[in-house]
C-alpha cells in the first residue's frame, strides 16, 4: 500500500509546519514476523512543502487490509489541518478534522500519528532532542546523513537522517527488546520535486463521508473496513465539521 506526507517538526508537543525540501522516495520496506518469515513492499513516500504528506501504500504485515494490497493510502495535510484515508481500488477517501491547539496556532497531532510522521518522512528537530545518541556517519544514498538512535517502549529506533533533504531518513531500523531486527527500510530512489509541490489525494478519488466510505469498502471487498462502532464515531466527527466539498 502507499501514501504521501509533508514534513513537520515538534515543538511543544504540537506539529508546525517545516519548509522541508519536498521530494518523492521510494523505499523497500521489509518487515519480520513471529514466524520468522519476512514481508516485503517497495513504498513511495511525498513530501510537499507546505505540509503535505503521503504514504502509498501503507505497509503493516499481518495487517487487516491486506487483501486491498498496494491500494490502500494515507495523506496528512497539516496545512489545512485533515487527515485523509482512501483506496484507490474502492475509489473514494474519507477525511477526519486534526484537533487545533489555539496557543501554538497550529495543528496537532496524536502521539501514534506523530511518531508515524517522523519515523516515515524525518523532523530536524529530532537532532536537538533525541533521547539516544547523534553522530555523523558515512553517505547514504549520495547524501551526507546524520545517525540518530532512540529506545521507545522497549524498541531501538536507528534512522539515518539526511539534512540537506529537511531531514529525511534515507535508512531506518527497528529492533525489539531482543535486539532482533524487525523492521529496515531502504530508499531506492529519491526524487527532488518543484518547491511549491503540494500533495494531492490520487487522481480519480471522490472525497465521501465515512459512512458512505465503510458501506462502499465492504461492497468492494466484502469486509468490513473498521467495527460499526468505530465507523459511526468517524461519522459523527464527520458531522461536527461538515466539510462542504465532501459528499454524503
Amino acid at each position: 500500500m502507499k501514501a504521501i506526507f509533508v514534513a513537520a517538526v515538534l515543538a511543544g508537543g504540537n506539529w508546525s509546519l517545516m519548509p522541508g525540501q519536498a521530494l518523492r522516495a521510494s523505499q523497500e520496506e521489509t518487515v519480520w514476523l513471529p514466524d520468522g518469515k519476512t514481508d516485503s513492499h517497495t513504498i513511495q513516500l511525498t513530501r510537499g512543502a507546505n505540509g503535505t504528506l503521503a504514504v502509498h501504500p501503507v505497509h503493516i504485515a499481518g495487517d487487516r487490509m491486506d487483501h486491498s494490497g498496494a491500494t490502500y493510502f494515507y495523506l496528512l495535510d497539516l496545512q489545512e489541518g485533515f487527515f485523509y484515508t482512501g483506496d484507490t481500488h474502492v475509489g473514494l477517501a474519507y477525511r477526519t478534522r486534526l484537533p487545533y491547539d489555539e496557543a501554538a496556532k497550529a495543528y496537532s497531532l496524536d502521539d501514534i500519528k506523530r511518531q508515524y510522521v517522523e519515523n516515515q518522512f524525518g523532523d530536524c528537530s529530532v537532532l536537538t532532542r533525541a533521547r539516544g545518541k547523534a553522530a555523523q556517519t558515512d553517505k547514504v544514498f549520495g547524501y551526507d546523513v546524520v545517525l540518530v538512535e532512540a529506545v521507545e517502549n522497549k524498541e531501538r529506533r536507528t534512522a539515518w537522517l539526511a539534512p540537506d533533504l529537511g531531514c529525511f531518513p534515507l535508512r531506518r531500523e527497528v529492533r525489539d527488546g531482543e535486539e532482533e531486527l524487525s523492521v529496515r527500510a531502504e530508499t531506492t530512489s529519491v526524487e527532488i520535486l518543484p518547491s511549491q509541490t503540494r500533495v494531492a489525494l490520487p487522481t480519480g478519488i471522490r472525497l465521501v463521508s465515512p459512512k458512505a466510505y465503510c458501506a462502499q469498502y465492504k461492497a468492494v471487498y466484502g469486509v468490513d473496513f473498521l467495527p460499526a462502532k468505530s465507523c459511526a464515531a468517524l461519522e459523527a466527527q464527520y458531522g461536527r465539521y461538515a466539510p462542504s466539498r465532501a459528499a454524503r
